[in-house]
């Protein structure tokens, strides 16, 4: 007999579809790289860079989409949210390995064009990046508290959206728009936040 509650299923189910996106993602990058190629590595790279924007401004807009707009969706993507991010850390990590790969076997001229201000705003983006899917549970909401854990995951997704904004290139319209856009719906809502105190 199931005892599960609708809750509990439809978390399990979030869950579930992650595991999927997560496989999806890898077997999609994969195919990328085919037939092995430096320009394959390079496509794999600048799409899946894509793609982590497009993930990550979904997660970073998420809460304040709901904020300023309340039915079903926003709902949804406001409980999901965790995943979301989560989704956007696997895809960071494939996309960091890509980068590891470029520089261990085409070295040249990847390796020569890496400034210091490029490492270290991209190690840090990264060191966020990790840190808050390790953070996003709740035992490490209790462990930091809530107004640290939020200040924290503030500051590293503000971060992360001025490493992308920088990165981006603007042939990725499309990127740059809902990168705005979500920097929009933060502003927006955290604007409103402050009116009502």
């Amino acid at each position: 007999m199931n005892h599960a509650t609708p809750k509990r299923e439809s978390e399990q189910q979030s869950w579930a579809l992650l595991l999927v996106f997560c496989g999806v993602l890898a077997i999609a990058y994969g195919a990328l790289l085919l037939p092995g190629s430096e320009d394959g590595l390079r496509r794999m790279i600048r799409i899946s860079g894509r793609i982590s924007a497009l993930v990550f401004s979904v997660a970073f807009g998420a809460a304040s989409l709901l904020r300023l707009s309340r039915h079903r969706g926003t709902l949804w993507l406001r409980r999901n949210r965790r995943q979301v991010g989560l989704l956007f850390a696997w895809s960071q990590l494939l996309h960091l390995l890509g980068l590891f790969a470029l520089g261990r076997w085409y070295p040249e001229p990847f390796l020569v064009h890496l400034s210091t201000v490029t490492l270290a705003g991209g190690g840090l983006a990264y060191f966020f990046t990790f840190a808050m899917a390790a953070t996003s549970n709740d035992q490490a909401v209790r462990w930091l508290g809530p107004v640290r854990w939020r200040r924290f995951h503030q500051v590293g997704s503000w971060w992360i959206w001025i490493v992308f904004a920088q990165t981006i290139t603007l042939t990725a319209w499309f990127v740059w728009v809902l990168l705005l856009g979500a920097a929009f719906l933060r502003v927006q809502s955290a604007s409103r936040a402050w009116r009502r105190r």
